[in-house]
């Protein structure tokens, strides 16, 4: 397969034919490129990239927070409400302020072993642990394919903490009486009242 590559005003472009699609003829073109030689260069990358593929892959200027929006909108249509709800929880609370700034197409298993190992280190519990790494191998999985963002999904190499980080010395016990009257005496007036009386009367678990 050969291409061609044209000047237009200041930069250089590559094209090629891809043949038939549909009923029509149809080409790939990129440009932008300063030097002739650099277009060469990327020309030769791309026929390259698109013969042993079948396609050409365009790295993505999305970041980590705008792809999982996109993945949690699009994923909703086939999942309960309720894991949609826990699913954005988890994005929010955790994965977007940890990795949401970085581009997807720098996000690398390192980077991504590194924010689970942080969680754990700060206490975050297997289960809590298990729904996040799940949430990442299954979003950039899409983002592999169908849609084609990045070529390798970095977090099917995730491995999570065997141990458990659980501090065996704490221990539940019942509130009594007055120290629960004392505590929702100081909490009256406040968001944390209405929550401390149905945790309280309805004998919730303390997870």
């Amino acid at each position: 397969m050969q291409g061609s590559i044209r000047k237009r005003g200041s930069t250089w472009s590559w094209s090629f034919d891809l043949g038939y699609i549909d009923g029509k003829r149809k080409r790939k073109e990129k440009g932008g490129y300063k030097t002739k030689a650099e277009c060469q260069k990327a020309l030769r990358e791309a026929i390259k990239e698109y013969e042993n593929t079948g396609s050409v892959f365009t790295a993505s200027e999305i970041t980590v927070s705008d792809y999982l929006d996109y993945w949690l909108k699009e994923h909703s249509l086939n999942i309960k409400y309720a894991t949609i709800v826990s699913y954005r929880k988890q994005i929010e609370n955790h994965i977007k302020p940890a990795v949401g700034s970085y581009k997807l197409k720098t996000v690398t298993p390192a980077i991504l072993q590194d924010f689970i190992n942080s969680l754990f280190k700060s206490g975050c519990n297997k289960g809590t642990l298990k729904v996040i790494s799940s949430i990442l191998t299954a979003s950039l999985k899409k983002a592999v394919f169908p849609y084609q963002f990045i070529k390798d999904n970095p977090a099917q190499y995730i491995t999570l903490p065997k141990h458990d980080n659980t501090d065996k010395s704490v221990r539940e016990r019942v509130i009594s009486k007055e120290d629960f009257e004392r505590l929702t005496s100081a909490c009256e007036n406040t968001e944390y009242y209405t929550p401390l009386m149905i945790m309280y009367y309805t004998g919730l678990r303390l997870g």
